[in-house]
């Protein structure tokens, strides 16, 4: 019962290769004392058939890697068709750290601070002017809406909508948004400068009157055990504010 169930599992090529091998036309033959052809004979057949094949590809396999590293990408080009050939061909290949370093694409660069990331989401870019970010632009001939190098803002394609002004270009070179920070700096200057107007509470700056009602209130004292009942003034300044 194992023989033909361990034969119904192999693949139809070592079948074939199995039909035709030495071991199996021997099994077949070879004969008991009764005359009958056993099939013990043919499962041990079988397996030493087996074993000798996977000895032959791991023969195989050695004997290949024993060649140069081009002899053994021919031979996995040849396996695996012109496809694989193909995808190779196009990978590039670095002979070392340096080459993998001066191999990354300049497009990448930001045009501010030239690190790798986007031109958009610099941090020192959103630090600087809007003229300041312009003179930039200009001097490495960038694309004012798009930040990238090589065209113009009029021949600009890129699909760009800011979310501030809606207008076509990154949000980083909004106009509004650098005219506010301009205007919000100038206050913070000139306070600190001391020219901002004071801030005064004007509650009294409308009363007609001058005299300003103060809270009183009666307390006991005592002199030489004598008690007296007086009245007392709490003054809280307010006549001043």
């Amino acid at each position: 019962m194992l023989f033909p169930l361990v034969e119904s599992c192999l693949p139809a090529d070592f079948l074939r290769i199995w039909q035709r091998s030495p071991e199996d036309v021997g099994s077949q033959t070879s004969i008991n004392s009764a005359g009958i052809s056993t099939i013990e004979n043919r499962l041990k057949s079988l397996m030493q058939f087996l074993k000798n094949e996977v000895d032959n590809e791991q023969h195989v396999s050695l004997a290949i890697e024993g060649f140069s590293v081009s002899g053994t990408k021919s031979g996995n080009s040849k396996r695996n068709g012109p496809k694989k050939r193909m995808l190779e061909e196009e990978e590039p290949q670095f002979p070392s750290a340096m080459g993998l370093v001066n191999s990354h694409s300049t497009t990448n660069r930001c045009v501010f601070c030239e690190n790798a990331h986007e031109s958009s989401q610099c941090f020192k870019a959103q630090k600087l002017t809007y003229d300041q970010r312009v003179n930039i632009l200009t001097e490495k001939g960038a694309c004012f809406r798009c930040l990238k190098i090589g065209h113009q803002s009029r021949r600009c394609r890129g699909q760009l909508s800011c979310l501030l002004c809606h207008k076509l270009h990154v949000p980083l070179m909004c106009r509004e948004v650098s005219m506010g920070k301009a205007k919000k700096e100038e206050e913070n200057k000139i306070e600190k400068d001391g020219q901002a107007v004071p801030k005064i509470n004007q509650s009294l700056a409308n009363s007609a009157t001058t005299n300003v009602f103060l809270k009183t209130l009666r307390v006991k004292m005592n002199h030489f055990g004598k008690t007296r009942v007086v009245p007392a003034l709490i003054d809280t300044g307010s006549q001043k504010t």
